[in-house]
């Protein structure tokens, strides 16, 4: 297993990896980076274009696990000022400067790769995420697995500071 940011060269992985309805609904990822109102007025189509056009502005979005260069998952790790969903969430939510703080908003495991250990494969999540979820029913309290459902968006968020 390796793992790859997306970038231009790696959008067409990510397309494979979320199939024609962008996960969840359409959400394409973008939950958290567009606000409320944004994110319903885009429509699945628009949010799809939306992350296109971070991506190929270069905006840090996350990290695609890859094996035998097959995408199998995704978590999406960016500056928590890109997210600005976050500033409103009453559970993520919180004061001060968040300059240099970046989040983890999203796991994607493909529907052909779950129960396999991707999401205890070395690396994946990144060392900073660690196995733990971010829930109003335990903050820290250690997770055996992060699986992405309706409400994953509300209850799980995790925060970590770390340099790129």
């Amino acid at each position: 297993m390796r793992f790859a940011e997306l970038t231009d060269e790696t959008w067409p992985l990510f397309e494979r990896l979320f199939g024609p309805g962008g996960v969840q609904g359409g959400c394409w990822c973008a939950f958290f980076r567009l606000t409320g109102p944004e994110f319903k007025q885009a429509g699945k189509d628009g949010r799809k274009a939306h992350v296109r056009d971070e991506v190929a502005a270069g905006k840090p979005l996350g990290l695609l696990a890859l094996a035998d260069d097959e995408p199998v998952g995704w978590v999406a790790v960016s500056p928590r000022l890109d997210n600005p969903r976050l500033a409103r969430s009453p559970v993520a939510a919180s004061p001060g400067d968040h300059t240099g703080v970046w989040s983890v908003t999203c796991f994607y495991i493909g529907r052909k790769s779950r129960r396999q250990g991707v999401s205890a494969a070395k690396g994946f999540p990144p060392p900073c995420c660690g196995p733990r979820s971010t829930s109003r029913r335990g903050v820290g309290r250690a997770s055996s697995r992060v699986t992405p459902s309706r409400y994953w968006a509300r209850d799980r968020v995790r925060t970590c500071t770390t340099a790129r």
